[in-house]
């Protein structure tokens, strides 16, 4: 039986929790729940009815000796969590953006494959049903131009609003999108966004200071070229036409 961590005990930490809660047929043993809010670890312990809560990862790590480890934390958060997981050789699970700096993200990269560890990232919509009919229409017809879009609200955590913390909606959000359309149509050979301000006023979101709407320029290196556009600024679900 594998021991597994969790880390962030927040919204995606409970999705997470919740999906191994209800399968039956996996070998594992939830052992310790990890979140600088003690209340939350410790709510993960109730939910579980099991494993120990804790606010340092590395005790937990000291105490429980976990095989596996799931990381669900802010953007900004990224980097000395995983480095000691790489470093104790723990396998795990980071979810999306593995970092805001592409330099460390490539240093993580790096590491986990000198390690031989098995990660992943929570990039999901690869496995969307509808994503191998879409790889057989572009391989049976000649495509010249996709056009993309994603469009929400303000999501109600105060470390999305700033730029710094989240990477903004393109980085926090719509790197799903992002993520499918490399999937889709390959490699990119050129990139480039344009961001808007200035519609999302911080008398409706105190601290607010990121991009309401971006839009993206891209060349594939197959010659295909497209745009994809990105707003929070919805206040009713997705809106755009």
């Amino acid at each position: 039986m594998k021991k597994l961590a969790i880390i962030g005990c927040g919204g995606i930490g409970g999705y997470h929790l919740d999906h191994f809660l209800n399968f039956k047929d996996l070998d594992i043993d939830l052992v310790g729940f990890c979140d600088i809010i003690p209340e939350r670890a410790e709510g993960f312990v109730e939910w579980a009815k099991k494993g120990k809560a804790y606010t340092d990862f590395r005790k937990m790590y000291d105490e429980t000796k976990p095989d596996l480890v799931f990381i669900g934390i802010p953007p900004y958060k990224h980097g000395e969590i995983e480095f000691e997981t790489i470093e104790r050789g723990i396998h795990m699970f980071v979810e999306k953006p593995v970092s805001l700096d592409l330099d460390m993200a490539k240093e993580i990269r790096d590491k986990i494959a000198a390690k031989k560890l098995i990660a992943a990232s929570g990039f999901q919509c690869r496995y969307d049903n509808i994503n191998e009919p879409a790889l057989e229409y572009i391989k049976n017809n000649e495509i010249v131009v996709m056009q993309g879009s994603r469009v929400g609200g303000v999501p109600e955590v105060d470390w999305w609003r700033k730029k710094e913390l989240s990477g903004g909606q393109l980085a926090e959000q719509t790197v799903h999108q992002m993520d499918l359309l490399r999937y889709l149509l390959g490699d990119v050979e050129t990139v480039y966004s344009i961001p808007t301000r200035g519609f999302i006023k911080d008398a409706e979101w105190p601290g607010y200071d990121t991009d309401d709407i971006s839009t993206s320029v891209f060349k594939f290196a197959s010659g295909i070229t497209g745009t994809m556009m990105t707003g929070c600024y919805s206040l009713d679900g997705a809106s755009w036409d």
